[in-house]
């Protein structure tokens, strides 16, 4: 069944944009696969490392985010409609998903392999490696008491928040509410 969906959505898909567009606007093409390949993805890498997390995990958030999804196609839409985007611009836009997404798994699995040519280079490696780890504890440690104490101070202790829901997404009806206990009970 998933696989009848995916047939389904790269069809419709193929049937909003005009390959013309993609000849037409070469230009407009590689900008916009530059934009969603590798500027989006070396901001949310540096975004990342200055959150002091691993530079594996900010390879990983870069890569995840190196591409445009369905929502874009919806956004086209409505710029077209309201006359802020052109056709041409429309099926560049399209195009540049489907590469984006198509690349996304391949994208993944140079993660390792990028890991490792980092480590390779060993100045690049010791800028992006050169904080110390403990820095980052520590700012998780500070906002765990910060945490505590804010709760110690309202007097309110949160025992559990249970969300429950039966098979196939269904409610069941003993637990499809979010139930808060709080207190001492």
């Amino acid at each position: 069944m998933r696989d009848a969906f995916a047939v389904l959505f790269f069809v419709s898909v193929g049937m909003l944009f005009d390959p013309q567009a993609i000849i037409r606007e070469p230009g407009l093409l590689f900008g916009l696969l530059g934009i969603i390949v590798l500027a989006k993805p070396l901001t949310a890498f540096l975004i990342i490392w200055f959150l002091r997390y691993s530079v594996r995990t900010a390879i990983t958030v870069a890569l995840a985010l190196a591409q445009i999804g369905e929502f874009s196609f919806l956004v086209a839409n409505e710029a077209l409609r309201l006359g802020l985007l052109s056709a041409d611009g429309q099926s560049v836009l399209i195009s540049c998903a489907l590469i984006s997404i198509a690349a996304n798994p391949l994208l993944f699995r140079a993660i390792t392999p990028l890991e490792q040519w980092l480590r390779s280079k060993e100045g690049i490696w010791r800028v992006l490696s050169h904080r110390p780890n403990d820095e980052g504890v520590l700012l998780n440690k500070e906002e765990q008491l910060r945490s505590t104490e804010r709760r110690q101070k309202s007097g309110i202790k949160t025992r559990a928040v249970i969300v429950g829901y039966g098979p196939v997404d269904r409610p069941h009806p003993a637990s499809s509410r979010i139930l808060i206990f709080r207190g001492d009970h």
